[in-house]
């Protein structure tokens, strides 16, 4: 079992890191444009977002040990933890004219744009692998099956 926590800690980190980098992104344009609180509302979804990750990663850890019952209780009530922060920061967020709202939705989205930035590259990847065979050849030989007039 350590090998496949090694896995899934490894992931995280890689998820985390990549949420972090979309939010630093739109942070910065948010500050090329001079928008001060839509930057904040990034930097405050995206903080979100990242918490949530390192929580589904604790409870989903915790839970293994535990009975089905046990586990389905304990995940159902961290997921109504977690979602009532997001339903009380984005709260905050829309009553308070320091943080931009849409900011927050961005920065809260910032986590599942680093998923879809993950599973685009890992799609091209193996499709460019499946494209060249062991030697870098095409499998067909590297014929040109292209019409004769170029279309």
């Amino acid at each position: 079992m350590p090998d496949q926590w090694d896995n899934v800690a490894a992931v995280y980190r890689a998820l985390a890191g990549r949420t972090l980098l979309v939010m630093a992104l739109l942070v910065a344009t948010s500050l090329a444009f001079g928008d001060w609180p839509a930057a904040l509302g990034v930097l405050t979804g995206g903080c979100v977002a990242v918490l949530h990750l390192r929580v589904i990663a604790l409870v989903a850890h915790r839970s293994l040990g535990m009975s089905k019952r046990q586990a389905q209780l304990h995940t159902f009530g961290n997921y109504a933890v977690r979602y009532a922060l997001v339903a009380g920061i984005l709260a905050v967020a829309y009553l308070n004219s320091s943080l931009n709202f849409w900011g927050v939705i961005a920065g809260l989205f910032s986590l599942r744009i680093a998923i879809w930035m993950t599973a685009a590259g890992s799609w091209l990847s193996r499709r460019r692998g499946n494209l060249t065979d062991e030697g870098g050849q095409a499998p067909d030989g590297g014929q040109d099956h292209r019409p004769e007039n170029g279309l």
